[in-house]
Order: structure tokens, then C-alpha cells, then sequence
């Protein structure tokens, strides 16, 4: 999702328009196959439903298209939400790979007794409900 909006951002801050360039070409590779016309109307209804959300939300004119301080405002404000998304996979991760280390017994969260007593007291503070568990938007 954050690597859509980054390049949606691209496209926004370079071109009212997007082009797309095409990749080098490998001489010996397999052409690729040619797009189904499902796949193909899938593809430009969603593209369709895009530029109207952009209209919608950052054509402050109300002309039909983003003007150049139209695109840089909605470029921005894309980037702000992209890096928000970025920041919560980041912490989601480091919520799964703490889990992983310290819960001994499988259950999902992180008791007293599963984790070394230096970490423990460095944690403590984390603890909301004081329960001596930390679980869910407890964990670090």
C-alpha cells in the first residue's frame, strides 16, 4: 500500500499526467503475455476511480484537473499518509519480532516469566494496567 501511494506521489509531483517508461527489454526474453480485456477494464476502472478521488479531494477549483499547487498539495499530503503506513508496518513488525522472542509459550503476549529480569524492569513502565503482562498496544 505505501509503495502505491509513493508512486502515485511520483507521478503526481513530475506530471498531471502519468507515462509510463517502458523497461529495458532482454532480447531473449519471452514477451509478455498481453493483458486480458478483464484484467485490462479492471485495471482503467480503477485508475478512473483514482483520479476522482484526486479530483474530489484536491481540486480546489473545481476545474477538472489538478493544477501544478493542486498536485504539490496532494503530493504531500499523500507522502505524510505513505510515511504514516510506513511507520505502522515498522511498528508492527518490531510488535511480531518481540512476541516471537520473549513469549515462551506461544500464547500471544509476553508474561513475567518469559522474559529476562533486566528486560523485564526496563519494560515495566509499558505495563498500563500493571497486571505484570504485556499485551496488545502494551507491547513495544
Amino acid at each position: 500500500m505505501a509503495m502505491k501511494l509513493a508512486s502515485l506521489v511520483a507521478v503526481l509531483v513530475f506530471s498531471g499526467v502519468a507515462y509510463a517508461q517502458p523497461a529495458p527489454m532482454n532480447p531473449y526474453a519471452a514477451p509478455p503475455p498481453p493483458p486480458q480485456p478483464q484484467q485490462r477494464a479492471e485495471r482503467m476502472q480503477a485508475r478512473g476511480e483514482m483520479r476522482q478521488f484526486l479530483l474530489q479531494h484536491f481540486d480546489r477549483n473545481r476545474d477538472g484537473r489538478l493544477e501544478p499547487r493542486e498536485r504539490q498539495r496532494a503530493a504531500r499530503v499523500l507522502q505524510r499518509i505513505a510515511q504514516k503506513l510506513m511507520r505502522n508496518e515498522g511498528r508492527q513488525m518490531r510488535r511480531k519480532a518481540f512476541v516471537r522472542r520473549y513469549d515462551l509459550n506461544r500464547d500471544g503476549n509476553v508474561g513475567p516469566g518469559e522474559m529476562p529480569p533486566a528486560v523485564a524492569n526496563e519494560l515495566r513502565p509499558l505495563d498500563r494496567d500493571g497486571d505484570g503482562w504485556l499485551e496488545g498496544d502494551e507491547l513495544p
